[in-house]
């Protein structure tokens, strides 16, 4: 389940107090796993759409150097807004992404911490050409901030904004270290990690293996910790962040 969290006291594109003519600016960050979402969402709020003209950071800025797409992690885009965002009519709306990783999100929404952001200057559909220092506006995370060391309270909110499945797959290549990854495969991690062991027969198929337990340590490492949508999909069967198995006779 994917999540907002936001500032209450900040702006609010569609219920703040009408503003005077000027720029509004909002800044993104959060979850990797959803930006191409959020890229999508946010052309929809200008009149241009898909059109709407769009400057991406560097790879050194958290973006890429060439090749850039809705799921470039550092953009900016501004444009004049939809008529349905009554409260900012006559402004120009400049949204800046920046996508560090859900609970890094959380964290620099609650704390104020101030990231740098593309600036809508320089090549539309390249390179921006200078940056802007801000604390971001909303945060995206694959969690709830609950299970996080910065949960929302006080002048933050969560809301639920969008489901994002994942499913359990693997490789058809033929070729490789491992090749021979397969459902039982899963189904024994599944057992194996909340219970603490797998009998050698698992492997052996052998009944008078049933008892016995090889002496091993299975370290499986998720991609990146802050990033929350690995951590989320494992929690299902209470999987940690990181993951040990030891199996005993």
């Amino acid at each position: 389940m994917k999540k907002t969290l936001l500032i209450t006291l900040a702006l609010g594109l569609a219920g703040a107090p009408s503003l005077v003519a000027g720029n509004i600016d909002v800044y993104i960050t959060g979850s990797t796993a959803f930006r191409a979402n959020v890229y999508t969402a946010c052309q929809k709020l200008f009149t241009t759409g898909t059109g709407t003209p769009v400057y991406y950071g560097d790879a050194n800025h958290g973006g890429a150097d060439s090749g850039f797409s809705s799921k470039t992690a550092a953009w900016a885009m501004t444009g004049t807004p939809i008529i349905a965002l009554t409260n900012i009519q006559g402004n120009t709306l400049t949204v800046h992404g920046l996508f560090t990783g859900s609970v890094q999100g959380m964290q620099t929404v609650e704390q104020q911490t101030k990231l740098t952001f593309p600036a809508a200057a320089g090549v539309n559909g390249g390179l921006c050409s200078s940056y802007v220092t801000n604390a971001p506006t909303i945060g995206f995370s694959d969690a709830s901030s609950v299970s996080t060391p910065y949960p929302a309270s006080g002048i933050y909110v969560e809301e639920q904004v969008a489901v994002q499945p994942f499913v359990m797959c693997k490789s058809t290549a033929t070729t490789g270290p491992v090749t021979n990854i397969n459902n039982v495969s899963w189904e024994q991690l599944e057992y194996g990690i909340p219970q603490g062991r797998i009998p050698l027969s698992a492997w052996t198929g052998k009944i008078g293996d049933t008892h016995v337990c090889l002496h091993l340590r299975t370290h499986l490492r998720l991609r990146h910790p802050p990033l929350r949508n690995r951590p989320g999909v494992l929690s299902i069967w209470r999987y940690g962040r990181r993951l040990y198995l030891r199996l005993h006779q």
